[in-house]
């Protein structure tokens, strides 16, 4: 059985990762056509950057709002853990 079934948020690592194979995505894009100057190519450059970016920001704000109801979730715990132990102590 998990012992951390309460927890409102699940790994947000995988999205993590997903962010930074997508940045490393576009340094490749980047090098690959450093030396281009023709504003076509170029152009196809920018729109293959623009669709990696597409969605960066929102999932960067999706781990951002993950990120406050865990942090919301640790300090209601730990206030709960620290009303038990002023209750066990009371019992002692």
């Amino acid at each position: 059985m998990d012992k951390h079934f309460r927890e409102p948020i699940k790994h947000t690592c995988p999205d993590i990762d997903k962010l930074i194979k997508e940045q490393h995505e576009i340094f490749k894009i980047m090098d690959g056509y450093s030396n281009v100057e023709d504003v076509d190519v170029l152009k196809d450059i920018i729109s293959d950057i623009e669709n990696i970016l597409w969605n960066y920001e929102s999932e960067l704000e999706k781990l951002r709002r993950s990120n406050d109801e865990l942090r919301t979730w640790g300090i209601s715990e730990a206030k709960r853990v620290d009303e038990l132990e002023n209750e066990l102590e009371s019992l002692k």
